[in-house]
């Protein structure tokens, strides 16, 4: 059996359709892991994609990354800036198909963002992840990241504690 391979790219203004498809999936199949709700997303405009997936494709200070397996999303991480000047970057909107969990494809996207956050000028890179998501914070703390300390309820779900990890760029 062969095993495809995985790339992880910049989105590009082609990738409206494909970036909105996959958000929603992650929202509607894992709520818990954001902020935002499927339900308010999918009410969003094609304009307000439209706007998202371009400033991410080419700003400095907005950044997504695809992950595809034989040409399909089979992942996705953000990064922006958080302020004008800043040398903060955020992560968010990270999520991996159910069926590419523990295959790496986290590990790349997380890289794919720190990457950028680099070439952006950020020296630090933070990221809110609810804190009983067991899988994910090992993910996090493999890749560097330590608790930055501070705690918030989750958004989208006030019952669900969210903490902030940080790493050095």
């Amino acid at each position: 059996m062969e095993v495809p391979s995985i790339v992880v790219r910049r989105v590009s203004s082609a990738d409206v359709a494909a970036f909105r498809q996959l958000r929603l999936r992650a929202l509607r199949e894992d709520p818990q892991a954001f902020a935002s709700t499927e339900e308010r997303e999918a009410a969003e405009p094609p304009s307000v994609w439209r706007q998202r997936v371009d400033r991410a494709a080419s700003g400095d200070d907005a950044f997504i990354a695809l992950a595809e397996a034989d040409g399909a999303p089979v992942g996705m991480a953000g990064g922006r800036i958080r302020d004008a000047g800043s040398r903060e970057a955020g992560l968010w909107g990270m999520w991996v198909d159910p069926a590419w969990r523990s295959r790496g494809v986290g590990r790349l996207l997380v890289r794919a963002v720190e990457d950028w956050a680099v070439r952006a000028g950020a020296e630090t890179l933070t990221l809110w992840v609810v804190r009983s998501n067991a899988s994910a914070l090992a993910l996090y703390r493999a890749s560097g990241f330590v608790p930055a300390g501070a705690t918030q309820p989750l958004p989208s779900d006030p019952s669900l504690l969210e903490v902030q990890l940080s790493k050095r760029l």
